[in-house]
């Protein structure tokens, strides 16, 4: 199990070549190519775990790699999203979805990226290609998040805090017949 403490910002990108460049260009290292990662949120009914801004998620990478995770509630201030987060992987994603339907776990909202990570020294930076549009991630200590965004040309007066979830909340509210859950029109997985 890993704890952590989530320290990460957004910045919205035009495409996934302007990241990949970007990164390229501050000597940034690919740690994990494109790949497709399919996340599920639950909670109970009654919503609790949203209501106290906790968020339980299972992804699901590629066939066969899945996490858990718990991530507590957002907590500093400004423009960098600062939450607990415990992680565990997983060898049996079908099993732990039994046991949340056993006790009463309901999935509340699904979100699908595809995600390419890079690492610069102790920062962690990811692209990701939603059904919303393609973003950029850094998750580092705040100094070292302020200096990235520098180095890589980003105005941290842009930087987002928000989850995907909230982020697609939004999308949502201003996009009329955008679908339920932040979902790819056609299934990734199966080829054409």
């Amino acid at each position: 199990m890993t704890i952590l403490l989530e320290q990460e910002v957004k910045f919205r990108l035009q495409e996934a070549r302007d990241g990949a460049a970007k990164l390229e260009a501050i000597g940034a290292h690919i740690e994990k190519p494109r790949h497709f990662e399919q996340n599920v949120l639950y909670d109970y009914s009654d919503r609790r775990l949203r209501k106290r801004d906790e968020a339980l998620r299972l992804r699901r990478v590629g066939g066969d790699q899945a996490w858990l995770t718990w991530k507590g509630p957002h907590h500093g201030s400004g423009r960098i999203k600062q939450r607990r987060e415990f992680e565990t992987f997983l060898s049996d994603a079908d099993a732990v979805e039994a046991i949340f339907e056993a006790i009463g776990l309901v999935e509340c909202f699904r979100y699908e990226k595809y995600r390419a990570i890079y690492r610069v020294g102790s920062a962690i930076l990811t692209v990701d290609e939603t059904p919303m549009g393609v973003f950029l991630e850094i998750e580092a200590t705040p100094a070292i998040i302020t200096e990235m965004a520098g180095r890589l040309g980003l105005d941290m007066e842009d930087a987002i805090n928000l989850s995907y979830p909230h982020l697609y909340e939004l999308y949502r509210d201003t996009t009329p017949g955008a679908p339920e859950f932040m979902v790819f029109s056609e299934d990734p997985l199966t080829p054409s």
